[in-house]
């Protein structure tokens, strides 16, 4: 009887904070932070060269007339939209059975492809951080069986392409199928800008003060941390094989949050819960080395 009543209390607390989570409009905040990306984005590539990567970074950051404030609000703004949409995602958690299958895969499809957005955009600074990090992901995608030179020949290609094709992806293929992903939803639910001026005045203060991260070209230490979502993948790959800790580890992840809609939501749940306090694990592990 005790424990029957610790675990009513137990899920009640649960549904109470999840509630309370959702009243938080983290959805248009997403949203809006998700405009200012795209905003600042474009002023971004306007004065981006994929052939000179760094150099014309650097550019942007010292001669272009605003330049530097550009990059920093598209460099957090992208960070605030990911961190709002994972928000998002918990708030409305407990009514995902309430959605249509196709409805719910279609809006989860857009974690791992916000995850892709941030990552090429790492990618093309062409720093330290930004090479290595595009170095480690086209050797895991060249170990897919079958397909895997054929992938990294059309999505990645640094080798032979330079970040020609990593820039077209991110500006234009994945913009476009997050688009896709999210139309009908943001048909559904309107967000009325105006009232989130604090968030874009907030982002904005922020960015004129604290500038976008760029580490030199040239290694200064023996140790280079990816970007902050891709330190437990850096780890993992010191511990497992290529394929299972670049492909087969987060596979799992996607495995569990598309069964979130079905008839093994709990399962699911647990297997996500303990993916993702094995990810921060590792993670940690990486910040202390």
């Amino acid at each position: 009887m005790a424990s029957e009543n610790k675990n009513e209390k137990g899920n009640t607390w649960l549904k109470n904070s999840l509630f309370r989570l959702r009243a938080l409009p983290f959805g248009a905040m997403a949203l809006i932070s998700l405009y200012v990306s795209l905003a600042s984005g474009i002023v971004v590539a306007l004065q981006y060269q994929a052939e000179n990567a760094y150099q014309s970074v650097v550019m942007l950051d010292q001669l272009a007339p605003g330049g530097a404030f550009a990059r920093s609000l598209h460099f957090y703004s992208s960070q605030v939209f990911f961190l709002l949409l994972i928000g998002h995602f918990v708030a409305v958690f407990t009514h995902i059975h309430e959605m249509d299958r196709g409805e719910y895969w279609r809006l989860a499809a857009t974690l791992p492809l916000s995850v892709l957005l941030l990552f090429t955009g790492y990618v093309l600074r062409d720093d330290r951080t930004g090479a290595a990090a595009g170095r480690i992901a086209e050797s895991i995608i060249l170990t897919i069986p079958f397909i895997g030179n054929s992938l990294g020949d059309l999505f990645v290609a640094i080798a032979t392409h330079g970040l020609g094709r990593i820039f077209l992806h991110h500006m234009v293929t994945l913009g476009l199928i997050l688009l896709l992903l999210v139309w009908r939803h943001l048909h559904r639910y309107r967000v009325q800008s105006g009232d989130y001026l604090w968030l874009i005045g907030g982002m904005a203060l922020f960015c004129a003060v604290v500038a976008a991260p760029l580490d030199a070209t040239s290694p200064s230490s023996l140790l280079i941390s990816g970007p902050w979502f891709f330190l437990g993948i850096q780890e993992a790959l010191r511990y497992a094989p290529t394929f299972v800790a670049g492909i087969g580890f987060p596979a799992v992840l996607l495995a569990a949050l598309a069964c979130l809609a079905g008839a093994h939501r709990r399962a699911a749940c647990a297997c996500a819960c303990i993916w993702l306090c094995a990810y921060a694990l590792l993670s940690i592990m990486a910040i202390w080395r």
